[in-house]
């Protein structure tokens, strides 16, 4: 009986940790199914955020082929996921944003030849985005190929075209390229253009006799073509316009104008006489004539009426006039920069011959461009809505050449409307022929400052070229010791000092960490880069989209 009651205990105690076991199976299978289905649910949303991403710098890429080329802290798109804001998924061009992210950079190549990327060589004209996503634990990489053709036209119009004498339009791969003459030029080394005409007249061209273009003439008029002009591509007439840029002068001017910048610009009086130098920003609110050269040195000249320069211009920098502009090359224009002439009227362009005067960059017009006797290497560019936007070339070559023109300065501390007080300056730029973007480099300039709303820098107390950060930041805290005595405002203390942080200078590091983020970081950045706003007429397109993971 014992027996039998001792056997019915141990097959009850059985079946009860066999129903456990079954029990605890099922759950930890419940539980593993659970997890798996979670994963695969992490993954998934890491994959659709990673694929976000790079669509958005698709997007960006699409709207400005240039996006990314300068590797600036700011050329990165970011997002989350609502469902948990602890998720990130990012692309950038940044190397330095790329290291924060733990990630790879991407890279815009806009040259004409194949570079190294990541894994693969990256092929001319062609962004590599790189996208990351984390989302509860999973990570997932993209990866895209994109094509991003440059802006084809060296000569756009938006009203009638006339070329006269010896023309020739040809293209390069690279500014530097350019020998000074065709005669010196291996047809090997020059590629197609496009000069258009967006007038719908029965005179939209007239190309001279002495005409040579290598590539396409196109008008949404009519052409007429003299005995002896050569088209070594197609000539399309009545034909659908051309492209044009999404460039409004009357906004380039307002930036440098207005509010911050106005207050910390220099301003000069409406007439000088000799060479002008353009370090940072320098307007003029009515007309100026400038009797010597115009030396740009990584600046920006904004003028509210009519230009005159009676001389060079040379170096690097926009000009923005708000009437009509006059270049008559008293001696001859230089290729020693790249600068951006942004017009509201009429264009005067004239050079000593086509050997000696080079412009180098991108001439825009809002009313009519007369050049003659000298060599463009860029793009020339009249575009208005009013009948206007003629475009007249007399001994006149045009070099189509992809240049690279992106003008950044700023202040590190706010004047104030202290006497003698000094303001550094300083201007940020990636190191020549460094890809990684990490190592920029630094421009300083230290000037007195009045009172006086709107009074011009006096003479600079000292400039100092292509230093470190460190050095940089060592240079202004000397410049701010050496000339702190007798430089102080109404509360005491030196400039760097009187915003109440003692010994800390946090508006200097503010203001260099603003110079490596972007103009969206800080007030005081002027940034205008032109080119960035020149459109492709072919339209970019996907390589390639796969995973990484």
């Amino acid at each position: 009986m014992r027996s039998s009651r001792r056997g019915s205990v141990i097959t009850t105690l059985f079946i009860i940790a066999l129903v456990m076991m079954v029990a605890f199976s099922m759950t930890v299978m419940a539980f593993q199914h659970w997890t798996f289905g979670q994963g695969r649910h992490n993954r998934q949303v890491a994959r659709n955020l990673a694929e976000s991403a790079a669509a958005l710098a698709v997007a960006r890429l699409t709207e400005s082929p240039a996006y990314g080329v300068d590797r600036l802290f700011t050329d990165t798109v970011s997002l989350t996921d609502p469902e948990d804001p602890n998720s990130f998924a990012a692309v950038t061009f940044s190397p330095t944003r790329a290291l924060e992210f733990k990630m790879r950079s991407s890279f815009n190549n806009q040259s004409d030849d194949a570079v190294p990327g990541t894994e693969i060589q990256i092929p001319p004209r062609t962004a590599q985005v790189l996208a990351r996503a984390r989302f509860r634990g999973e990570v997932y990489d993209a990866e895209v190929l994109m094509f991003v053709p440059p802006y084809p036209y060296v000569v756009v119009a938006s009203g009638p075209l006339v070329i006269r004498g010896a023309f020739v339009a040809t293209g390069v791969s690279n500014a530097g390229d350019w020998t000074g003459s065709i005669d010196t030029m291996p047809r090997a080394k020059q590629n197609m253009v496009t000069v258009a005409s967006n007038n719908s007249t029965s005179e939209s061209v007239s190309l001279g006799g002495r005409s040579d273009i290598n590539g396409d003439l196109t008008s949404v008029g009519a052409i007429h073509i003299d005995p002896g002009g050569k088209v070594r591509g197609a000539v399309r007439a009545h034909t659908d316009a051309a492209p044009m840029p999404d460039l409004s002068v009357e906004e380039y001017q307002e930036k440098t104008t207005t509010g911050t910048q106005r207050r910390l610009g220099t301003a000069v009086s409406d007439a000088t006489t000799g060479d002008m130098t353009v370090e940072w920003l320098v307007r003029c609110d009515g007309g100026l004539e400038i009797n010597g050269d115009l030396i740009m040195e990584g600046g920006t000249l904004s003028v509210a009426g009519d230009l005159t320069v009676r001389g060079s211009i040379k170096g690097k920098g926009n000009v923005v006039v708000g009437g009509t502009t006059r270049v008559e090359g008293g001696t001859t224009l230089t290729a020693d920069g790249v600068v951006a002439i942004l017009c509201k009227g009429d264009v005067f362009l004239r050079g000593a011959s086509k050997a000696d005067s080079v412009l180098q960059g991108i001439v825009y017009s809002e009313g009519n461009v007369f050049a003659s006797n000298l060599t463009v290497v860029g793009t020339l560019i009249t575009n208005s809505a009013e009948g206007k936007g003629g475009v007249t070339l007399d001994e006149v070559n045009m070099i189509g050449a992809p240049v690279a023109l992106g003008v950044r300065g700023g202040l590190v501390c706010h004047p104030g409307t202290d006497d003698d007080l000094v303001v550094f300056s300083a201007f940020a730029y990636p190191r020549p022929g460094d890809r990684t973007g990490r190592d920029l480099r630094y421009r300083l300039i230290a000037k007195k400052y009045t009172d006086e709303y709107g009074a011009p820098f006096i003479t600079p107390l000292g400039v100092a070229d292509n230093l470190t950060r460190q050095q940089a930041y060592d240079l202004i805290m000397k410049w701010d010791r050496e000339t702190t005595p007798g430089m102080k405002g109404s509360n005491g203390g030196s400039i760097l000092s009187r915003e109440g942080r003692k010994g800390s200078h946090t508006k200097v590091k503010e203001y260099f960490d603003a110079l490596e983020k972007g103009p969206k970081k800080h007030e005081l950045i002027l940034n205008m880069d032109p080119n960035k706003l020149l459109r492709p007429a072919q339209v970019p397109r996907i390589l390639m989209w796969r995973p990484r993971s």
